[in-house]
């Protein structure tokens, strides 16, 4: 699994963690001032993103937009790829390209110039077909349809292009999309449907690939990208409010908002109002729990359910009810 962030313009991923180099902008592309922290890490990965951005001010030049691109690229493979925590697949690194469609590109020409013979992963499903990449990597589905045919266009186009050819394939999740904070934005809205459009992009995947056929990579989209709407850095939110009542020794609770983004349910006590103890977990679909069969010394208590959301959603806490413990 890979996660996606944006610093200073530049896409930078990295499997298990995103923040494990620290990055700065020198002309069109970023390089260390120090060492590659994921060197000092076991078992995380980064890989180098290349945007479209880094070859605006040559193709506003009409410069050679494919020298300053090798140029480039023999940079990140210098200062980058020979790091040891650098993503590769059978021993090539691996780099990214988002939107470096300009046609005036020799990509013949890069190949046979840029050190390491990485591979090459170019952005969206019509990336199966290029042949001057190696793969693709998915991104996300500004239709609001809730079927997400992007997704579908995606995974196909790598079914499609596997008969005929080694492809690599980076699938992809996500909560929604919206940039009307963004100020190239156009109003474009994917609704989040309170942590359904994050499940159905797993769907998708549980659609596509099975354990004996298994997708080979995931990026989530994103990580910390606010201004598209995207992050899932602070959570998803389910919408569910949780509301708790007491009769005898039972403890029921009704809930609203999506009911499929929980996972399970804790119960809690808390005799001084303070400190919180687990009296037990239920699955999902319940909503009762037996105080009785909790063991609970006799006193006052307040009661706390939890709806524990599935992972990368919000965990949210019911109010308190009281209870008499005898």
């Amino acid at each position: 699994m890979s996660f996606t962030s944006t610093v200073n313009g530049m896409r930078t991923f990295s499997q298990r963690i995103f923040t494990c180099a620290e990055l700065s902008l020198t002309g069109s592309i970023q390089y260390s001032n120090h060492s590659l922290l994921c060197s000092d890490h076991s078992g995380f990965t980064f890989a180098i993103s290349y945007d479209r951005g880094a070859l605006k001010k040559c193709e506003d030049a009409h410069c050679d937009v494919t020298r300053l691109l090798i140029e480039d690229l023999n940079y990140a493979y210098d200062h980058f790829e020979k790091s040891p925590a650098y993503l590769r697949q059978d021993g090539r690194p691996v780099v990214f390209f988002f939107d470096v469609v300009n046609p005036s590109i020799d990509w013949n020409r890069v190949r046979a110039s840029v050190k390491g013979n990485p591979l090459f992963m170019n952005r969206n499903a019509h990336s199966f077909k290029s042949p001057e990449g190696d793969g693709a990597f998915g991104w996300l589905d500004r239709n609001t349809s809730p079927d997400l045919p992007y997704l579908d266009d995606f995974y196909k186009n790598y079914f499609a292009a596997r008969r005929s050819r080694t492809v690599l394939i980076f699938g992809s999740v996500y909560k929604g999309y919206d940039d009307r904070a963004a100020s190239w934005g156009k109003g474009t809205v994917l609704p989040q449907n309170c942590g359904q459009t994050w499940l159905n992009t797993f769907a998708k995947i549980n659609h596509y690939f099975s354990s004996s056929n298994q997708l080979e990579a995931l990026q989530i989209v994103t990580w910390n990208d606010y201004e598209e709407g995207t992050e899932i850095e602070t959570g998803i939110d389910n919408c569910v409010q949780l509301q708790p009542t007491v009769s005898g020794d039972k403890l029921h609770w009704n809930i609203s908002g999506n009911e499929n983004a929980v996972d399970h349910f804790a119960i809690y006590a808390s005799s001084d109002g303070r400190k919180l103890t687990e009296l037990g977990q239920v699955p999902q679909n319940t909503r009762d729990f037996k105080l009785s069969a909790a063991g609970v010394a006799p006193g006052q208590y307040r009661l706390f359910v939890e709806a524990v959301g599935k992972p990368s959603i919000l965990n949210k806490m019911s109010p308190a009810v009281e209870w008499q413990r005898n």
